[in-house]
C-alpha cells in the first residue's frame, strides 16, 4: 500500500488529482479532464508500476 500512497502524491505534485470512488480512485488530470482509474485493492505486486506507465502514456505526465 505504501507504494500506491508514493504513487498518489508523486501524482499530486506533479499536478494531477485524485478522486476518491466506491471501487476504484481516479487520477484527474484537470487541464484535459482525462482520468486513469487506480485499483484500491490490486492483486499485482507491482501494479504501481503499471499506473505510473499508464499515467505517462494516457496523461501525458512523468511522475516518480
Amino acid at each position: 500500500m505504501k507504494d500506491f500512497t508514493r504513487v498518489i502524491r508523486a501524482a499530486e505534485r506533479a499536478g494531477l488529482h485524485y478522486v476518491h470512488g466506491r471501487k476504484h480512485g481516479k487520477l484527474l488530470d484537470p487541464r484535459s479532464g482525462r482520468s486513469v482509474p487506480i485499483s484500491n485493492t490490486p492483486s499485482c505486486t507491482n501494479a504501481h508500476r503499471r499506473v505510473i506507465s499508464d499515467v505517462r502514456k494516457f496523461l501525458g505526465v512523468s511522475i516518480v
